[in-house]
């Protein structure tokens, strides 16, 4: 009879730590591009060339990186490998990028991502939804207009 109690709670405990959905790397594609952990020579190919490329420096891993700025998107490179990325709105508030094979726009309402992700839904907050990606040590975040509900900023982050 232990042995049954401790299996339902081992049971109930590892469901709980499942209640956030993940995606998978090779699933984060920005207009149908898969993106993290590429070479940066496709972003050129992809999005042609950037509004700037500018030199920072990546406290996390302790190294230089490279910040390639478009309009509505920000790609963080680190050894010529595409790190971590950021999609904003874009100046003419136009929705030229989507993430993954569902069509995720800047602008979108914060609904959308019910069906989507629904373990993460369930425990949003009142501004953002974020996802653990699981090929790396990183996190997909959906920041959105508390009052509007939509959707304003899509980033990838470290941990």
């Amino acid at each position: 009879m232990k042995n049954i109690i401790l299996l339902i709670t081992l049971t109930i405990a590892s469901l709980n730590c499942k209640a956030q959905n993940t995606i998978k790397a090779n699933e984060l594609t920005i207009n149908g591009h898969v993106i993290i952990g590429k070479n940066k020579s496709m972003l050129i190919s992809n999005f042609g060339q950037p509004l700037e490329i500018e030199k920072g420096y990546s406290e996390i891993d302790e190294v230089d990186m490279y910040i390639y700025k478009y309009d509505g998107v920000v790609f963080y490179v680190i050894k010529n490998l595409i790190d971590d990325f950021e999609i904003t709105s874009t100046r003419n508030n136009s929705t030229k990028y989507s993430l993954t094979k569902h069509d995720i726009k800047i602008g979108d309402n914060i609904e959308k991502l019910k069906d989507i992700f629904p373990l993460s839904y369930k425990k949003k907050r009142k501004t953002h939804i974020s996802l653990h990606i699981e090929d790396y040590d990183k996190y997909l975040s959906f920041t959105n207009d508390n009052k509007t509900k939509k959707i304003n900023r899509i980033r990838i982050g470290s941990y």
